[in-house]
């Protein structure tokens, strides 16, 4: 009897199956088609924001790019305003103290009317050109400081006392000629080159 009762029951159950598997797997078929599209629902989410935060760091990465370029395009400006103001006060400078230098150092004794030829004529009689590099020299320290570069700075003060050091060591008669003079003319004549150099070097690194 208790055989019969489980066979009896095992075909309820098939048949039940039969009768309602289509119900079952449609059922099932919503359930996961859900779990499914809720799951697709979360990754398009977050495939949303992680595709949002990396347009936000390109944006970020571009800006940055573009101020860098700015900042860049800023320093080359002041480089070659500087080179502008400082190129004919350096040029006039070395002309000095070379043709100084060559007097000088030459042997031979003061005269006035050469001096006065090489030297005073042309360096000195005309005050204007002086007062335009001081001028300039005032711009170039203006210019420099925006870069806010210590080096750079006491490389043009340097420079700026150099060229003070050319105008200053020229004597006028003759009376202190001889070797120490013509050593500290040469020097001088070394030093603003070398001064020149350094500064335009730390320009040239502040826009790489």
């Amino acid at each position: 009897m208790d055989l019969e009762f489980w066979k009896l029951a095992g075909k309820g159950m098939i048949e039940l199956v039969k009768v309602c598997g289509p119900y079952i797997v449609a059922i099932l078929g919503a359930v996961f088609g859900y779990l499914g599209s809720k799951n697709a629902k979360e990754i398009s989410i977050k495939v949303a924001e992680l595709q949002a935060e990396k347009d936000v760091n390109l944006q970020r990465e571009a800006h940055r790019f573009e101020d860098g370029k700015r900042v860049a395009e800023i320093k080359k400006d002041i480089v070659d305003r500087v080179i502008k103001e400082l190129e004919p006060i350096y040029s006039n400078t070395l002309s000095l103290v070379k043709a100084y230098y060559a007097m000088c150092s030459s042997g031979e004794p003061f005269k006035k009317e050469l001096f006065d030829k090489m030297i005073r004529d042309k360096f000195f009689v005309d005050i204007e050109p002086q007062i335009q590099a001081d001028s300039a020299l005032a711009r170039v320290s203006a210019y420099v400081s925006i870069l806010a570069d210590a080096d750079m700075t006491m490389e043009l003060f340097k420079l700026q006392t150099c060229i003070a050091d050319c105008a200053g060591v020229v004597e006028w008669n003759g009376e202190n000629w001889g070797d120490e003079h013509s050593e500290k003319v040469k020097k001088l004549m070394n030093e603003i080159q070398i001064s020149y150099m350094a500064l335009f070097i730390k320009l040239g690194k502040s826009i790489q």
